[in-house]
C-alpha cells in the first residue's frame, strides 16, 4: 500500500474556528486528561523516560487557572498542569505544564514563560514546559522566550512539537500503539479537509473502521471514538450515512459510544417529546401532557434506535416495549448500544 501522506492547509485556506470546540471541552484536552503518560511518551519521549510512572499523576489544572493569563490570544485547545515524580531518586516532585495551541500567537513564547514563572513561584517544584503546536502554519515554531535589558539577560527555551511535521508518516501512525498515533492523523486530516466533505468522509470511516480492529479497552475505544467523532465532524447531510456505512460491520455494533446519527436522533426525540408534551398539556394540563410527551418522545426514539441496531422488530416485541414504564424504557435505552441483533432484546425483555 503506498504511504498516505496528509496535505497541509495553507494559512490562507484557514476558516474560522468551530463553535463547538472550546478551549474547556475540546477533544485534546479530554484524551490527554485520560491518556497522560501515553501523550508524553509519544509527543516527549525524553521526559517521560525521566518520570516515575508507578508514583500517581496529580492533576493541577484547577490551580492553573487561578494563574491564568488573561491577555492571552489564539486559539488553545488545551491548557494543563501535572504533578510527576521525578525517577531521579531524590523524591523530586516535578510539574509538567502542557499547552496545546491551535493558532498564532504573537504572545505565545512571553505567556509560556510567564506560566513557567508563577507555577514555580506557586509551588518551588522543577517545571518541564512543553508546547503542541496543531495549528496550519509550516513556518510558526516558537521555541524560546528571550528579553535583554542594559546587561541583563532572560532566556527560555521549552519543549516544542509541531503535529504539521507528522503529516507525511500517515501510515506509520496508524499502526503505533500510541493512541496518539491514530489521535495525530485524525486532527490533521480534519485540518486537510475543512473545505472537502466527501473526503472528510472517507477519512472518518476508515479511522474509526481501523479503531475497532485496535484491540483496545472500551474505555479506550470510547476515548478515541470520541476524540475523532469531535474532530472530524461532519455536515449534517452526511452523518446517516457515515452511520449507515459503520454499521455494516459486525464490530462497529459493539462500539461502546452513541454515534453521531443516534445523538441526533436523542436531540430530535428530546424536542418531539417537549412539543408533543405540549400539544398534549393544552387539553389535559401543561404538566400532565409535557410528561406523557416526554415519556411517547423517549419510546419513540428507543424505537428507531432497535430498529438500526435489530433491524425490524415483530409486533410482539414492539407491544412489550409500549408497555415498559418510564424507569425499564430509559434502563432499555442505555443496554441497547451493546445489543448486536434482534436476540438480545428478547433476551433482555424476557429478564425484565
Amino acid at each position: 500500500m503506498p504511504t498516505q501522506e496528509i496535505p497541509a492547509a495553507t494559512e490562507e485556506e484557514l476558516p474560522d474556528e468551530p463553535e463547538w470546540l472550546t478551549d474547556n471541552d475540546s477533544p485534546w484536552k479530554d484524551l490527554i486528561d485520560a491518556e497522560f503518560e501515553s501523550f508524553l511518551r509519544f509527543f516527549a519521549p525524553q521526559a517521560a523516560r525521566e518520570i516515575d510512572w508507578s508514583h500517581p499523576t496529580i492533576s493541577r489544572d484547577t490551580e492553573l487557572q487561578a494563574l491564568s493569563l488573561s491577555a492571552a490570544t489564539g486559539r488553545r485547545y488545551a491548557d494543563k498542569l501535572v504533578q510527576v515524580k521525578s525517577r531521579s531518586g531524590d523524591d523530586v516532585l516535578v510539574l509538567v505544564h502542557v499547552e496545546v495551541q491551535g493558532q498564532r500567537d504573537p504572545q505565545f513564547e512571553e505567556r509560556m514563560a510567564m506560566y513557567r514563572w508563577r507555577i514555580r513561584q506557586q509551588w518551588s517544584h522543577p517545571v518541564f514546559s512543553m508546547a503542541l503546536l496543531v495549528d496550519d502554519a509550516p513556518s510558526w515554531r516558537p521555541e524560546a522566550y528571550r528579553e535583554e535589558l542594559w546587561g541583563n539577560r532572560v532566556d527560555f527555551v521549552f519543549h516544542v512539537f509541531k503535529l504539521l511535521d507528522l503529516a507525511p508518516r500517515a501510515d506509520e501512525l496508524l499502526r503505533s500503539d500510541n493512541v496518539f498515533g491514530l489521535a495525530a492523523v485524525a486532527h490533521l486530516r480534519a485540518r486537510a479537509s475543512r473545505k472537502d466533505p466527501e473526503r472528510r468522509f472517507t477519512w472518518k470511516v476508515e479511522l474509526t473502521r481501523l479503531l475497532q480492529e485496535r484491540g483496545e479497552s472500551p474505555a479506550r475505544i470510547q476515548r478515541l471514538f470520541r476524540f475523532i467523532d469531535w474532530v472530524l465532524i461532519l455536515p449534517t447531510s452526511l452523518r446517516a450515512r457515515y452511520t449507515a456505512t459503520v454499521t455494516r460491520s459486525r464490530e462497529e455494533k459493539r462500539m461502546p459510544y452513541i454515534s453521531t446519527v443516534e445523538r441526533d436522533l436523542i436531540a430530535q426525540g428530546m424536542q418531539q417529546g417537549m412539543q408533543q408534551g405540549m400539544q398534549q398539556g393544552m387539553q389535559q394540563g401543561m404538566q400532565q401532557g409535557m410528561q406523557q410527551g416526554r415519556l411517547d418522545g423517549r419510546r419513540e426514539l428507543v424505537l428507531r434506535l432497535l430498529l438500526r441496531r435489530c433491524g425490524p422488530l415483530d409486533d410482539v416485541v414492539t407491544n412489550d416495549i409500549a408497555t415498559l414504564p418510564p424507569d425499564r424504557l430509559d434502563a432499555l435505552g442505555e443496554a441497547l448500544l451493546d445489543f448486536q441483533g434482534a436476540d438480545d432484546l428478547r433476551r433482555w425483555l424476557a429478564s425484565v
